[in-house]
């Protein structure tokens, strides 16, 4: 029976490759086969899941959402609405892999909202929600649904996907850098999978334990964790082929930064042809760049070459532009070191073309891309553009280096000024020892050496006791002075107390607007509840920022104003609507007018939303925050429809309207509105401390 099964199951594969109806139509099909050939009970919506799986990385994202939505529509029928959530699981991990953010989140979001009384699902749907705010860097956001995730995974003792939150969360502290969070965390994954024998999860720990370790440079202990896993792959009944893949690629990974790039190639090998097979293209390219770089570094750079072509070639295809960029600031080396120079200097040509002023590149490969230039140019004798280059590369290379320089500098500057107050130190004692001995013999020949020694005596006296009376009087000053250091430190330090509390008293408002938004799935409550949970977050974002610094005074107002851009984004998810924020990353906010400033900004973004742009207009929304010495100035436009033609400024029906008026009139402020192209809005805010 089962060659028939595998033979048909092949099939399936076959015949899914032409044109997207066709592939639906065979499909349907060979399930049909299978349900009629078959004595064994087939789960159709389990075999149509493993397909899709299969194909993650292997099919075009338009095919794959393709065979998701077959998966989605089956499960309808069936009424198994966990495979729903299963199969937008998939798909966000797909949009993921190729890096689109915006759909990835939606996807998920949605299967969030969805699905609210399968807790294990729910912890499998923060796990990826986390995985993917992980996967672009935003650590915050990930930290919070992976504490989701555990929270409820242990609640409802749900032991396997809490196992693959706690794997995730450890990842996550591994790369804020806090290895010991990581190994904890990692562990606790480990002890979930060895007492329930959860295999796949027991080798998944392991080869997070060895990153753990290879991230914070110990390059023993990795090696052992990765060997064990091995050992474990290679006696469970049914391996699966992507951990054997990350095991390998692991183990070159750990050897390359030992330096024995002879082994890590090995196993760089072993990885790039097991990735292959699995048909995961982006973490092949990886692979594929280490093994061409640790050519590059025992100087076999003819070996190199091949391989950077490789990876410039599935890029193209992949469209994963910082792969293939990193890969032909490598080749332009190989091809400089095998002075294959017209070759080198194609390519890097070309790269400077496609990126620099672009913000692609990062600057520390910009640099690169300038010093293989200058080197290319010099081989070639053509030495006016290679310094025209080296100025480029050393004007890059000194501004990433200028902050290490300057503090180098004032350790420099602090221990010559040391070493100068010494040497007058020494100068002024060996002055007074020369005084005293001249005044000693002048002394002994004087006939008053008695009333000298006497008036010396009383002098003396006199000088003792004005000390004692300035020690005294210091000794007072510094009682004060240290009375008002700890007043002002138990001020601030309940200021931090008050900030806390209300942080998390706002927190609890948060939570409780989120069970109401599973509760009342209505569009309109949605809408409403949405807006009002954005509002709360603007005073929210104060005290979460105050409570993090040390001066409890201000916010910083740039990192405030994007955060509540990013609530109501979230919010209302328009992808054709772009927000320029321009505030200078220094501009600050003194702590009572961050709420009016935070209100008002959240107000004109969400009303900008809601009512400036038709359809699917592409919008812009332009946010402006300056000041000078006695106010703040607050600038707000959107190109949108602009405002109506019997618009009237004191005859409101707009509540957001209304509230940025009030607010600026409430705080002394100034408000202008312009609505004739777009919606401009111009307010002041006095600059006054609480």
């Amino acid at each position: 029976m089962k060659p028939l099964f595998f033979f048909v199951l092949f099939s399936l594969f076959t015949f899914l490759s032409f044109g997207q109806q066709s592939k639906i139509d065979s499909l349907k099909q060979v399930i049909s086969h299978l349900e009629k050939e078959s004595d064994i009970k087939i789960n159709k919506l389990v075999t149509i899941y493993n397909f899709c799986n299969s194909k993650i990385d292997k099919s075009k994202v338009e095919d794959f959402r393709l065979y998701i939505n077959y998966l989605i529509e089956e499960a309808k029928v069936q009424n198994e609405s966990k495979y729903i959530s299963f199969g937008n699981i998939l798909l966000s991990d797909k949009y993921q892999r190729i890096g689109d953010y915006d759909n990835a989140i939606n996807t998920i979001s949605k299967s969030i909202k969805s699905t609210t009384t399968n807790d294990s699902i729910r912890v499998l749907n923060f796990n990826q929600k986390a995985k993917v705010f992980k996967f672009f860097n935003k650590n915050d956001s990930s930290f919070i649904y992976y504490k989701k995730a555990v929270s409820l995974g242990k609640e409802s003792k749900q032991y396997r996907p809490l196992g693959y939150s706690y794997n995730g969360l450890a990842s996550l502290y591994t790369n804020m850098g806090n290895y010991t969070e990581a190994i904890m965390t990692q562990q606790k994954c480990l002890i979930i999978a060895a007492e329930n024998h959860f295999e796949y999860l027991e080798i998944m720990s392991l080869i997070g334990l060895s990153w753990i370790y290879t991230s914070n440079k110990n390059y023993t202990k990795p090696l052992e964790y990765l060997k064990d896993a091995e050992k474990r792959i290679k006696i469970i009944n049914d391996p699966k082929k992507e951990q054997e893949c990350d095991i390998y690629r692991f183990i070159g990974l750990n050897y390359s930064r030992m330096g024995n790039f002879l082994e890590g190639n090995k196993y760089n090998k072993k990885a790039l042809k097991c990735l292959e097979e699995t048909g995961n293209l982006i973490l092949a390219a990886d692979v594929t760049n280490s093994i061409g770089a640790n050519y590059l570094r025992t100087k076999q750079y003819k070996k190199s070459i091949p391989y950077f072509k490789k990876i410039i070639s599935r890029a193209k295809k992949l469209k994963y532009k910082n792969n293939e960029y990193y890969a032909i600031i490598n080749l332009s080396r190989a091809y400089i070191e095998t002075n294959q120079l017209v070759e080198g200097k194609k390519i890097l040509l070309r790269i400077l073309n496609d990126t620099i002023g672009k913000v692609i590149l990062s600057k520390k490969s910009e640099k690169v891309v300038y010093q293989n230039l200058s080197d290319l140019y010099y081989r070639n004798k053509e030495f006016k553009n290679s310094l025209n280059y080296f100025k480029k590369y050393k004007s890059l290379a000194d501004s990433l280096t200028s902050a290490k320089k300057l503090k180098e500098v004032s350790e420099i500057d602090v221990k010559y000024q040391t070493e100068l107050k010494e040497k007058e130190n020494l100068q002024l004692k060996s002055n007074n020892v020369e005084q005293e001995l001249l005044t000693q013999k002048a002394n002994t020949r004087n006939w008053i050496l008695l009333i000298c020694l006497l008036a010396l005596g009383i002098s003396a006296y006199l000088i003792w006791r004005r000390y004692k009376s300035e020690a005294k009087a210091k000794k007072i000053i510094s009682k004060q002075k240290d009375a008002i250091e700890e007043q002002k430190n138990l001020v601030e330090t309940l200021q931090k107390e008050l900030h806390h509390r209300l942080k998390n008293n706002l927190s609890f408002i948060d939570l409780f607007i989120n069970l109401a938004k599973v509760r009342f799935l209505d569009q309109g409550y949605q809408t409403k509840l949405n807006e009002l949970q954005n509002r709360m977050r603007s005073m929210f974002e104060v005290h979460k920022q105050l409570f993090r610094k040390e001066d409890v005074t201000s916010v910083t107002a740039k990192n405030y104003i994007d955060t509540l851009v990013e609530n109501v984004q979230e919010a209302y998810t328009k992808n054709n609507i772009t927000i320029s924020n321009t505030t200078h990353t220094n501009e600050t906010i003194f702590a009572n007018t961050s709420f009016p400033v935070g209100l008002i900004v959240n107000e004109f973004v969400t009303n900008s939303y809601k009512y400036a742009f038709v359809d699917d207009e592409n919008g812009i929304i332009d946010i402006a925050f300056t000041s000078d010495k006695n106010q703040y100035k607050l600038s707000l436009k959107d190109n949108g429809k602009g405002l109506p033609i019997d618009f009237n400024i004191d005859n409101l029906d707009s509540f957001g309207l209304e509230t940025i008026q009030l607010l600026t009139k409430e705080y002394g402020g100034t408000f202008s509105i312009n609505g004739t192209d777009g919606v401009a809005m111009n307010i002041t805010l006095p600059k006054t401390a609480a």
